[in-house]
C-alpha cells in the first residue's frame, strides 16, 4: 500500500507498507548442499544434484512486513528553495540461510537548498546508527577448499553512520 499526501503547497507526506509471507509446501525437494564426514559432497546415485526437503520454509529472505515514510517541507526565497526531508524505513524480520536476521530501523535525514539547476545538501543517513544484518549466507553457500567447506558464511552489514555534504548542477 502507497500513500502521498500534499498537506500544504510545500509540504508533502509520503508512506509504503508491505506485508508478505509464503512458504514451500510440505514436501517440497529443492537443490541443496550435502557433504559427508570428509567435506566432500554428496550427490544420491542416479540424481544430477542433491535435494533436501524445503517444506514449510520461507520463500526467499524477504521480510514479512516493510514499512517506510518520507516527508519534505520546503520554504522558497526568491530563486531558491530551502528544503528538509525526512525518510524513516523499518524492515521486518526474515529467515536467511543462516539465522533469522532481526528488524530494523532506519532514519536518514537532508537538509538543503537547491535552484532549477543546482542543489546544495547536508545529509546524514542512518540517523541513530543502527546496526544490524540486512542477510547473509551460511558455510553451506561458501565454495569448498580441498573438498571441505571453508567453514565461512557471508554477512552483509547495514551500512554505519554517515554525514556528508553533496553538491550537484544540472547542464
Amino acid at each position: 500500500m502507497d500513500l502521498t499526501a500534499l498537506l500544504s503547497e510545500n509540504y508533502y507526506l509520503a508512506g509504503s507498507l508491505s506485508c508478505s509471507k509464503g512458504e514451500c509446501d510440505d514436501g517440497t525437494e529443492l537443490p541443496c548442499n550435502e557433504f559427508d564426514d570428509d567435506g566432500a559432497p554428496v550427490i544420491p546415485e542416479g540424481q544430477s544434484v542433491a535435494l533436501c526437503d524445503f517444506g514449510g520454509d520461507a520463500l526467499g529472505s524477504s521480510p514479512e512486513f516493510t514499512a517506510s515514510i518520507n516527508s519534505e517541507y520546503s520554504i522558497p526565497f526568491n530563486r531558491v528553495e530551502g528544503y528538509d526531508r525526512i525518510l524513516y524505513t523499518y524492515t521486518g524480520e526474515r529467515d536467511s540461510d543462516f539465522d533469522d536476521v532481526d528488524p530494523y530501523h532506519i532514519v536518514n535525514l537532508y537538509l538543503g537548498v537547491r535552484e532549477a539547476q543546482w542543489n546544495v545538501e547536508l545529509f546524514a543517513t542512518n540517523l541513530f546508527d543502527e546496526e544490524e544484518l540486512r542477510g547473509g549466507g551460511g558455510t553451506e553457500t561458501t565454495p569448498l577448499v580441498r573438498r571441505e567447506p571453508a567453514g565461512y558464511g557471508q554477512r552483509f552489514l547495514i551500512p554505519g553512520r554517515r554525514i556528508g555534504l553533496s553538491a550537484s548542477y544540472r547542464w
